[in-house]
């Protein structure tokens, strides 16, 4: 089955998987193409673009993710920023349903701020980085 066909059925199963840096998360317990998805997403992501035909512009969406800063298996998310800046490296975002999968955002990592229960990591739509 497809991802559109997916979203026809009338019992849908969708959510959001985060690739950033070799590491998957998402707001479930789940694997994808045979990784482990650290269920620590928070939200399922917005994500928005527009295209002006007249003015023959192109508004670039932003997408912010929000992550559990919680300990879980006896690390935070923001302990992977000890080692490594996670500054301009690229994420990529997939909504997957029962059957499949659609790489939906790949965006370059602009920002992070956290705190002790919460990361908050913003992106910038990829296609500012190809255009240039």
């Amino acid at each position: 089955m497809s991802f559109s066909t997916d979203l026809q059925s009338k019992n849908i199963t969708l959510y959001p998987v985060v690739e950033v840096d070799g590491n998957y998360y998402s707001t479930n317990n789940t694997t994808f193409n045979g990784n482990y998805c650290k269920p620590l997403l928070l939200n399922i992501p917005s994500i928005k673009q527009s295209t002006n035909i007249d003015t023959r512009t192109f508004k670039i969406s932003n997408v912010t993710l929000n992550f559990s800063n919680i300990e879980y298996e006896r690390t935070r998310f923001s302990d992977l920023l000890i080692d490594k800046s996670f500054l301009n490296i690229e994420a990529t975002i997939y909504f997957v349903t029962q059957n499949s999968s659609e790489l939906v955002y790949k965006g370059i990592i602009r920002r992070i701020t956290h705190d002790d229960t919460q990361a908050n990591v913003e992106l910038e739509d990829i296609t500012e980085k190809e255009t240039h």
